[in-house]
């Protein structure tokens, strides 16, 4: 909960109450003192200079049990959607981190 790395990333993670979706930065709003919500969708890192963006989202396979672990979260459906508001952040990361590889692990 500390604002430092590292950051938890999982953008298309968003709250439930009473069955109607919360949005992430509200269900997980930053902490007292902090400035960025608990769960991100985005980080840029320093790596020996150069800005390498990160993108977080749950794969489909995983939010059965994500749910059963914590039945207040729930996931956006279009994965599509959200990694593409991920690369729209990057666009506007004043350190212009430039996209060279999207990695896709499970569905």
């Amino acid at each position: 909960q500390k604002e430092q790395p590292p950051f938890t990333l999982a953008g298309n993670l968003v709250g439930t109450a009473g069955g109607k979706p919360i949005p992430r930065e509200e269900r997980f709003p930053p902490p007292p003192g902090a400035n960025r919500p608990l769960v991100g969708l985005v980080e840029v890192a320093d790596v020996g200079g150069i800005p390498v963006g990160v993108v977080g989202v749950v794969g489909k396979s995983l939010w059965a049990d994500a749910r059963k672990a914590d039945p207040s979260v729930d996931f956006h459906p279009d994965t599509a959607a959200v990694l593409k508001q991920a690369l729209a952040g990057l666009a506007a990361d004043p350190r212009k981190p430039q996209v060279n590889v999207l990695l896709f692990q499970g569905t």
